[in-house]
């Protein structure tokens, strides 16, 4: 003979399915956020490796030309170019490069002007970034039944 449950242990199996589909929840949630970060850095990094390969025709100096300033610097050794990276740390991620001369070459210098590379490649990318974040929220005012519309007031 089967027991029936009384009301209040009804309840707590309910609690129990609630409070486990608001883990799975939060772990969505924080699955997708990371994938925006991790996707967004990506490209933003591409972006900037890209912006120092292309060629920039500015004054020639000895047998090379140097960038034009306010243009990505030319690569000539390749140094900066290799040492561009991303060091993903879940809800953030920081693109960017170790090198000694990298903040002379993107802010600039007494004696020479800007030639920024990250700046560029990260203000590009800023509005892809706020339109995942609009869709992630958005996806979630779904899930948790709001259509993705604000409640009124």
């Amino acid at each position: 003979m089967a027991t029936r449950r009384g009301p209040r242990q009804a309840g707590l199996v309910g609690m129990q399915a609630t409070l486990d589909a608001l883990n799975q929840y939060g772990k969505d949630m924080d699955d997708q956020l990371k994938w925006a970060v991790d996707k967004t850095a990506g490209e933003v990094l591409e972006l900037a490796q890209r912006s120092i390969t292309r060629k920039s025709r500015g004054e020639k100096v000895g047998k090379r030309y140097v960038s034009k300033p306010g243009d990505a610097p030319n690569t000539d050794s390749g140094d900066l170019l290799k040492s561009l990276k991303v060091v993903n740390n879940g809800f953030y991620a920081d693109v960017g490069t170790d090198l000694f001369y990298a903040p002379w070459l993107e802010f600039g210098t007494q004696n020479m002007p800007a030639r920024p590379f990250l700046a560029p490649a990260l203000k590009r990318r800023r509005f892809v970034w706020f339109k995942r974040l609009k869709e992630i929220a958005k996806e979630a005012g779904v899930k948790i039944g709001r259509n993705g519309k604000r409640a009124r007031k």
